[in-house]
């Protein structure tokens, strides 16, 4: 894979790691997968290669140009926008959203920052569990990969404002930092 500078790479970090775990034992095969915030395409290629029909996205055009050569590279198909969330995404029911979001509270400044800042009061949840409902098909789970340092609380409080229940499905330690997959489905 290709991770050119200005990109999230995702060796670097572990919550890539930890969805890709949480993935690998997954069944896959024909559901159809947004990522949301796709960055080098890490997520969306291996779910492609588990026989996925993947859409995702990224705020950063380099992220999207680095998505799509990697997805290449690795003789995947997918579809790759450049989009703020879901406002260049067709409106099709997805079955599974994923999303490694930035988590800390402060406004992005740079295209890069995009991937580690939510905005001053959690924008980024605000706006991703709002507009997310219109593209879950029924049954459908939107799956965040947080951190122990990350404000979990208050995502949870602005996802249950919005109408989804949650529950953590996957954890994973290391000497550094405790990482988990958060499910959201809209409450019935």
């Amino acid at each position: 894979m290709t991770i050119p500078n200005g990109v999230f790479h995702p060796a670097l970090f572990f919550s890539t790691k930890t969805m890709a775990q949480w993935l690998l034992q997954q069944e896959l095969k024909n559901l159809k997968v947004l990522e949301i915030g796709c960055g080098s395409g890490a997520i969306s290629i291996l779910s492609a290669k588990q026989g996925a029909l993947v859409t995702c996205c990224d705020i950063n055009p380099t992220s999207v140009q680095t998505t799509l050569k990697n997805a290449e590279k690795n003789q995947v198909k997918l579809t790759c926008n450049h989009s703020d969330l879901f406002d260049k995404i067709e409106k099709i029911k997805f079955d599974l959203i994923l999303n490694n979001p930035p988590y800390y509270p402060k406004n992005p400044a740079t295209t890069e920052e995009h991937a580690w800042y939510a905005g001053e009061d959690f924008e980024y949840f605000k706006n991703l569990f709002h507009q997310s409902k219109e593209y879950l098909a029924p049954q459908a789970q939107l799956l965040l990969v947080l951190s122990d340092e990350c404000n979990t609380t208050r995502i949870n409080e602005i996802a249950n404002r919005e109408g989804f229940d949650h529950q953590t499905i996957y954890n994973r330690s290391n000497f550094i930092e405790k990482t988990f997959i958060i499910e959201y489905k809209v409450g019935g």
